[in-house]
């Protein structure tokens, strides 16, 4: 009776997204082929180009399950780019499963948002990325 009430406490656990089994944790926790010793949140950790980053979770215009991860530019590297203001990076993984990928990056300058990279061009994604990564 014991061996069935831990397994039912274990399948109940694992149901609710305990350990970790949540999007946002299974985005930080993975990594891409091209770099599979580094998750995704220690790149973006760990890259230079940002002061900040920060995940949440949201609901796709179809349902799709996304993680997005912001990432505030620093100072210099906006005006290197000519900007002005606060410029937020904004990285939209699709979780499917347990499987995801990049699908969309977007710059939110001051509340301005103007999409910079999309899977539709998988070249702009793969640079995207690269750009987190070797920063």
């Amino acid at each position: 009776m014991k061996k069935i009430i831990l397994i039912l406490a274990l399948l109940i656990s694992q149901s609710f997204g305990f350990w970790g089994s949540n999007s946002i944790d299974k985005v930080k926790n993975g990594a891409f082929n091209f770099n599979p010793n580094i998750t995704v949140e220690k790149a973006f950790n760990k890259c230079s180009n940002f002061t900040s980053v920060s995940w949440s979770e949201e609901d796709g215009r179809n349902g799709e399950n996304l993680v997005v991860v912001k990432a505030k530019l620093t100072n210099k590297l906006v005006r290197e780019l000519r900007a002005s203001g606060t410029i937020i990076m904004q990285y939209y993984f699709l979780v499917d499963g347990d499987n995801f990928e990049l699908i969309q990056v977007a710059a939110n300058n001051n509340g301005r948002l103007t999409p910079t990279a999309t899977r539709n061009y998988p070249d702009t994604i793969e640079k995207a990325l690269q750009d987190v990564y070797n920063n």
